[in-house]
């Protein structure tokens, strides 16, 4: 079986979520042949993703522009949609043209809506994966600027002919697709216990602190966040990041090595300080890690992400003037006194997905 993956660049949890379905696919089929177009960097899959496949990069949606860790700018989101969007139709004709030399028996996509209409035009089916879809995002954008409305009805009307969607948990209705079925967490899970991580990051075991994540690209609040808790001698503070620095700093710096085992760094940990995303909302489910977040102002996923936490997941809020002083000793506290309380997450989301997807492809 071939399979043709459109990925998002807008944010890793589209990758992490569709590395864990197609490995799902390839238990349940065997070999499969995988061709990524993405802008998402190769060494995301190259630590994820066991070969063989094929990486190929390519622009395949606009996304939303970033104007910081906490902020969109609409603006230049506007832009980069006009100037994508624009040109869709010869996207459209080259990406065919790609495609039929690769003969796919069905196009997976996370979320871009040119992957459904590559998919009609060379006949096969499309299977969606996603707990949103850009016409909603866009669509909450049209008092901004209503061309955003009439974007948000051109990606719908994309949408609307995917064959079937796997719609994930922490999702919005999803309106444009015709046929769609509900699936657990599509998500990575640990693969080591706790104790054996901690040891092997240099946690003693009877150092009564409780140990921190912090990830964090936000230029006003990063540093000074890191340089507070560790300077407050109540927490052990982990960042992912290429320097290294005595623990005896309180801060443990972890090289490139720990990257693939993100998720096993996550659940060593009693909580982590990071924004909203799927990908890091549904790994705080599967390591039942509590969640210390800020806000995300016009983004029409957070909300989802902040209501799908609520009995999930122990978290709290940080006020934007929270969040940028740094000094978030105080609020973690508050957080860790809350009841540790997790849901038991089901595992079988990647199978049940898969399945769905062979179903389609009639296999």
């Amino acid at each position: 079986m071939r399979l043709l993956v459109y990925i998002s660049g807008h944010g890793y949890g589209h990758s992490t979520r569709v590395v864990a379905l197609l490995e799902a696919v390839r238990r349940l089929a065997g070999p499969v042949e995988i061709t990524l177009r993405t802008q998402v960097p190769a060494w995301l899959f190259e630590v994820a993703l066991a070969p063989p496949y094929t990486h190929e990069v390519a622009q395949v949606d606009a996304g939303v522009v970033e104007a910081d860790l906490l902020r969109q700018d609409l603006g230049a989101t506007l832009t980069a949609c006009r100037e994508f969007y624009g040109r869709l139709e010869a996207v459209l004709e080259a990406e065919v043209e790609a495609a039929a030399a690769l003969a796919p028996d069905v196009v997976l996509f996370d979320i871009p809506p040119l992957a459904p209409a590559v998919a009609a035009r060379l006949g096969v089916p499309s299977v969606g994966l996603g707990n949103f879809s850009w016409d909603y995002i866009y669509a909450a954008y049209a008092d901004f600027d209503p061309a955003f409305g009439r974007l948000a009805a051109h990606c719908a009307r994309l949408y609307a002919t995917t064959d079937l969607l796997l719609r994930l948990p922490f999702a919005h209705a999803m309106v444009a697709f015709p046929d769609q079925v509900d699936l657990p967490l599509i998500a990575r899970w640990p693969q080591h216990e706790p104790a054996a991580t901690r040891a092997e990051l240099g946690l003693a075991a009877d150092d009564p602190r409780p140990v921190v994540l912090v990830v964090s690209r936000h230029a006003a609040s990063g540093d000074a966040m890191l340089a507070s808790l560790a300077a407050s001698g109540r927490y052990r503070v982990l960042r992912f990041g290429a320097e290294t620095q005595s623990p005896a700093d309180g801060l443990w710096q972890l090289g490139p090595e720990w990257q693939p085992r993100f998720v096993d760094v996550l659940a060593a940990c009693d909580a982590v300080v990071s924004k909203l995303g799927y990908g890091l909302v549904s790994e705080c489910c599967t390591a039942r890690t509590a969640i210390l977040y800020p806000p995300r102002y016009d983004f029409a996923e957070y909300p989802l992400l902040v209501e799908g936490l609520a009995g999930r997941v122990p978290s709290r809020g940080l006020s934007e003037a929270e969040w940028l002083a740094g000094d978030l000793a105080g609020p973690l506290e508050a957080l860790l006194a809350q009841p540790q309380v997790f849901a038991e997450e089901r595992r079988d989301g990647p199978e049940l997905g898969a399945r769905a997807l062979l179903e389609v492809v009639g296999g």
